[in-house]
């Protein structure tokens, strides 16, 4: 089972579990759910927990150990 975490950092530069650099994969499917539901809801936080908690949808995840990342802010 892969591990998912939570954080408020945007500017990603490494995986902040296995440390690796340049590993973490933006999953695009994260931009078509937030302009889907950014239509229908009015606070960004309830958008983005749609998006993880809903669709369980992370916004990226580490080519090496797999990690979900949800970033909230």
């Amino acid at each position: 089972m892969s591990k998912s975490i939570t954080i408020k950092n945007e500017g990603l530069s490494k995986c902040p579990e296995c440390k690796g650099e340049d590993k973490l994969i933006y999953q695009q499917e994260w931009d078509r759910l937030f302009e889907y539901y950014d239509k229908s809801t009015q606070a960004h936080d309830l958008v983005v927990n749609r998006i993880y908690n809903d669709d369980k949808q992370p916004k990226y995840i580490c080519a090496d150990c797999s990690l979900k990342i949800l970033v909230t802010a």
